[in-house]
């Protein structure tokens, strides 16, 4: 008989537990998937199971709220993408969900990380914000972080510790623009969102960070030729990083290799909480 899929505040998440079954307390990974989508095509998409596995680490996979129109979303700021103003908290919903995750698996608390592309990467932002104690690194893929105008609404970004941080993002990207501004395609135009520069402003001076640096180029983006991928590294304090990936000429939703988690994975294994 299939075990039921967890639930924590009425909605289904996956838990994706390492095998063989191990008692140590083991790294968390959260994958939050994009408005519209699902947890669990995105996990498929980026063959994120199998690279957890790899790297010894639990994948959660939870599901954003349904709106009226079957939308999947993450309520993570004023123009990112609570559409219909349920007023949903999600950051009440993660704190939830760690509390379930560790009730059926040994968590290392240190080694609590998350992952969320364009809806779920702004939800990633907010989350590191707000609960700096509780999160080791974000990896934001073509997401932002709050809007630091006070007139927008956002709660401001005031970590109360060190996060690590990893931005990838498109300077093509259309849908989350590179360099700020409001959401695109068909969405609905809501509160400005901010640069993927000013995202990683707080970041860098809460983090105390030294000035980036550039390493090896990438290649991240399989339709682009070559390593289309820039790297820029600021080691900062409490042996915590801000580095930004920038896909030059990637868009919104790029084409990746098989190395795509697993380099992911490279990253948040590299940067437990000191």
């Amino acid at each position: 008989m299939p075990v039921p899929a967890p639930v924590v505040n009425g909605r289904q998440y996956a838990l994706r537990l390492l095998e063989p079954a191990r008692t140590e307390p083991a790294p968390l990974v959260i994958l939050l998937h994009g408005f519209g989508d699902t947890g669990a095509s995105l996990e498929a998409a980026w063959h994120m199971r199998a690279a957890a596995a790899a790297h010894g680490i639990l994948l959660a996979v939870p599901e954003g709220t349904p709106d009226a129109d079957g939308n999947r979303f993450w309520n993570a700021s004023k123009a990112c993408c609570d559409f219909r103003n349920t007023g949903v908290d999600d950051i009440a919903y993660i704190d939830a969900l760690l509390v379930d995750v560790a009730k059926r698996a040994a968590v290392d608390p240190k080694q609590v990380h998350i992952v969320g592309f364009s809806n779920g990467a702004f939800l990633a932002h907010r989350y590191a914000c707000e609960r700096a104690s509780r999160v080791a690194s974000i990896v934001s893929i073509a997401g932002a972080g709050p809007n630091p105008d006070p007139s927008v609404g956002d709660v401001l970004c005031a970590p109360s510790e060190p996060v690590s941080i990893l931005q990838i993002h498109g300077d093509a990207d259309a849908m989350v623009h590179f360099e700020g501004g409001a959401v695109g395609g068909r969405l609905p135009r809501r509160a400005p969102y901010p640069s993927v520069a000013v995202s990683l402003a707080p970041w860098r001076a809460h983090d105390a960070c030294a000035p980036a640096v550039a390493g090896l180029a990438l290649d991240l983006e399989t339709a682009l030729p070559g390593n289309e991928t820039s790297v820029d590294r600021a080691a900062c304090a409490r042996d915590t990083v801000v580095e930004l990936w920038t896909v030059h000429g990637g868009g919104h939703s790029m084409r990746v290799g098989d190395d795509w988690a697993p380099r992911i994975f490279d990253f948040v294994a590299a940067h437990p909480k000191r």
